[in-house]
């Protein structure tokens, strides 16, 4: 218990590290955007982004958790290096798959703001994070070369930013100088998790000359995931939804205004990940129903005593955050930034449960039931209240859906055996 409890900590220390890095970066570029592009402006390349959040959901189908799951548990490296080539060839698919997706998506939304040059260089942003294998790190609790690839590659995106971006005119430069850097990053991590398996031998039985023999193993790799994608199309439509739901129904201006105060707290949601994402393979590898229940009720509550001071601050501190950034705390984003912040604790032990409890116990069925009704409860309730209410009403949408997929997901837990408060 005590050797797990001990890789756990290392684990989150690297992932804070990097994403500590992640965290940093939208805190520098936000002030820029939003005081460069304005606020109708910011608004458009918001929804231009959550369409490309909302197209990633197919282009990841799962395989955040699943990768894991899969190399965690892999017997020698011949078998890690399998599901890798696996799960990276079923991802290009994908991405070929949605492309047409997302065309549709953007011709849909009507805002002349949103070039077609800056929605095909947005999708840049897709195939870099499809090729960026950050499952496989996190799965061999091999951090440290990332860590650099990636913070490498947001210091040259923020300098670009800076250097280019100065007008409301510059939308498309600034969608194209984050996605190609995510492109960058994602082809520099895709090259260090090659070299780890550069001395192994060839096996017939790792990788197929037969293509169909590989097309197979995907299709049966997409199989094994359906219940995974089903609930990020579910758990999609109570994130990353919201901003292209308010951009269709109350313009940019709006979308901008719910979008300042949204970014601020994914990105501390961001920071906080690490402590859910390094749990899956300490559990995935701990063997006994009695010890692994233990295990997870003292991660779950040392995750509980991060996230509630951390949204308290963030609540308190949000009229300073708010002119940090952008220089201003106007009522609207300044009441969806305090709204929002009990989505760090209501979230985090969502996500947790999740992953700790129902993902590391293979439950992608009840995962998927979960979240679906959440989105859809999400999507008909911010639909009524951001007609009314704008930013704000989303807000409060957004927060009552969680608070109903935690007690969802909390139930699910301790009905089917898999978690226990109690730690017995």
């Amino acid at each position: 218990m005590e050797s797990k409890l001990a890789s756990y900590r290392r684990m989150v220390g690297l992932l804070t590290i990097c994403q500590g890095i992640n965290f940093l970066f939208p805190l520098l570029t936000l002030p820029l955007l939003v005081r460069t592009l304005g606020t109708a402006v910011f608004g458009s390349y918001s929804v231009l982004f959550g369409l490309i959040a909302l197209t990633q959901v197919l282009t990841e189908f799962g395989y955040a958790i699943h990768g894991v799951r899969v190399v965690a548990a892999s017997q020698n490296e011949e078998d890690a290096r399998e599901q890798f080539n696996i799960i990276i060839f079923a991802k290009l698919f994908l991405c070929m798959v949605a492309f047409p997706i997302y065309l549709l998506a953007i011709n849909l939304y009507s805002d002349s703001t949103i070039t077609s040059s800056a929605a095909a260089a947005a999708y840049a942003f897709i195939l870099g994070s499809s090729i960026n294998p950050t499952w496989y790190f996190i799965a061999r609790k091999k951090f440290v070369a990332y860590t650099l690839a990636s913070a490498t590659w947001k210091l040259i995106s923020f300098a670009g930013l800076y250097l280019c971006v100065s007008n409301p005119e510059d939308l498309t430069a600034a969608v194209a100088i984050n996605s190609i850097g995510n492109l960058a990053l994602g082809a520099t991590a895709m090259g260090i998790a090659r070299l780890s398996f550069s001395r192994l031998p060839t096996a017939s039985s790792t990788i197929n000359s037969d293509a169909m023999h590989m097309a197979r193993k995907i299709l049966l790799s997409l199989r094994e995931t359906r219940h995974l994608f089903v609930a990020n199309v579910g758990i999609s439509l109570y994130t990353s939804i919201n901003v292209v739901l308010i951009g269709f129904v109350g313009g940019s201006e709006p979308a901008g205004q719910f979008s300042a105060a949204e970014r601020i707290v994914k990105a501390a949601q961001l920071l906080l990940a690490s402590l859910s994402t390094a749990a899956l393979p300490a559990i995935a590898g701990t063997d006994g129903e009695a010890e692994r229940s233990k295990l997870q009720t003292k991660l779950l509550a040392t995750q509980v005593l991060i996230f509630a001071p951390t949204a308290l601050m963030m609540a308190l501190g949000a009229p300073l955050a708010l002119e940090m950034l952008y220089g201003q705390a106007d009522p609207v984003p300044l009441a969806v930034l305090r709204i929002l912040s009990v989505n760090i604790v209501l979230g985090g032990i969502s996500s947790s449960l999740n992953s700790q409890v129902l993902a590391a116990a293979g439950q992608y069925k009840t995962i998927s039931h979960i979240v679906l009704i959440g989105g859809f409860s999400n999507l008909i309730l911010a639909y009524a209240l951001a007609s009314t209410y704008g930013a704000i009403g989303c807000a409060v949408a957004v927060v009552s859906t969680e608070f109903a997929v935690l007690l969802l997901t909390w139930y699910a837990g301790n009905s089917k055996q898999n978690f226990r408060a109690s730690g017995q």
